[in-house]
């Protein structure tokens, strides 16, 4: 082994300690940050782990080359460059045809998007789906609306799931609607909300949108909510929110080339017959490219983890979800006149 050869052999296993500190130590690159006057040091240890991914198998190449019948007698001068080429060529390689898998990708979520909001008949049934960590049995605002206006006849709440086998869900749903009042009322799943300034003007503090119950009473209504297991209905609303790719994981390193940060996907399906056909899709979805060439973000551990992962480009947006409150829905005017 020449001198080169083995002052090269030192710098990668300095080069492989420091990338073990940036990935596995984290804490101590932030106190180097903290300290101020070690700011280089620790950038320099930031940049560890994507010179340590470069230089371990150029010297594996190396080292098999020196061990070929015919080129071990060549120079080291001439045998670095053989080593570093195809390495090279990798970390370019890489990022840019999975940066292509990842706008293939892309297109093909936003590929079914198209539809309108509705115009909805008066007293259709309508359900309401969303993720399982964001669903609620609690009649609240949009809810409150659809009925009190006499928009909808029920309005069913539930997760997505349902949507598997809407006849019978996996999940229970609890269903609101105006009844009868000779059934039994019950208004604890009738939550507190306020009327808008459309409905009632400057009025300061503003009304509930309950204190219309009396209005219903007096027609023999009343607030009433079930658990059922059936999602069946004339219009079905599902919110689907995908904060992050399935593949991602909270701890350890992101190693996806195809990193996807969040998906938020709004859907409106019609009944006709036995069959859910949908309307509408609207779709937005946050995703980033792989920096070129290949390189490592290692974790970082201040007052919140961030994980390690690839280096990556900026972050790219397709779609569009504009639309709030009630109208992201129908265009049915949902004022409730009167509380």
């Amino acid at each position: 082994m020449s001198r080169a050869e083995r002052l090269i052999l030192k710098l990668w296993l300095v080069a492989s300690a420091l990338a073990a500190i940036a990935m596995f130590l984290n804490s101590l690159v932030v106190l180097l940050i903290l300290l101020t006057f070690t700011i280089p040091i620790a950038l320099l240890i930031e940049c560890m782990p994507t010179i340590w991914l470069y230089m371990t198998p150029a010297i594996a190449i190396y080292a098999a080359l020196r061990a070929l019948p015919g080129i071990k007698r060549w120079p080291g001068a001439a045998l670095a460059p053989l080593a570093m080429i195809p390495v090279a060529v990798t970390g370019f390689a890489v990022p840019t045809i999975a940066n292509r898998e990842t706008d293939r990708r892309a297109a093909a979520v936003m590929a079914e998007e198209g539809g309108t909001e509705p115009r909805i008949p008066t007293g259709a049934s309508v359900t309401y789906l969303v993720d399982e960590g964001l669903a609620m049995k609690e009649c609240w605002d949009e809810c409150q609306r659809f009925l009190f206006t006499g928009t909808a006849r029920s309005y069913t709440m539930g997760t997505l799931d349902a949507l598997t086998s809407p006849a019978s869900s996996p999940t229970p749903l609890t269903r609101h609607r105006m009844a009868p009042i000779t059934t039994d009322c019950d208004n604890k799943l009738l939550k507190a909300t306020y009327a808008s300034g459309a409905e009632v003007g400057d009025r300061r503090p503003p009304p509930f949108l309950w204190d219309k119950l009396p209005e219903f009473e007096a027609k023999g209504l009343c607030f009433r909510s079930d658990p059922t297991r059936d999602a069946r209905s004339d219009f079905v609303f599902a919110e689907d929110y995908h904060f992050a790719d399935p593949e991602r994981t909270r701890t350890g390193f992101d190693w996806r080339l195809h990193p996807v940060d969040r998906l938020k996907r709004r859907e409106i399906f019609q009944r006709q017959g036995d069959r859910l056909i949908r309307i509408l899709r609207r779709t937005e979805l946050h995703y980033t490219r792989l920096a070129v060439p290949l390189a490592i973000s290692p974790p970082f551990t201040f007052d919140v983890h961030t994980r390690g992962s690839w280096r990556r480009g900026s972050a790219l947006k397709r779609g569009s979800e504009a639309a709030v409150g009630t109208q992201r829905w129908v265009t049915n005017d949902l004022t409730v006149k009167g509380p």
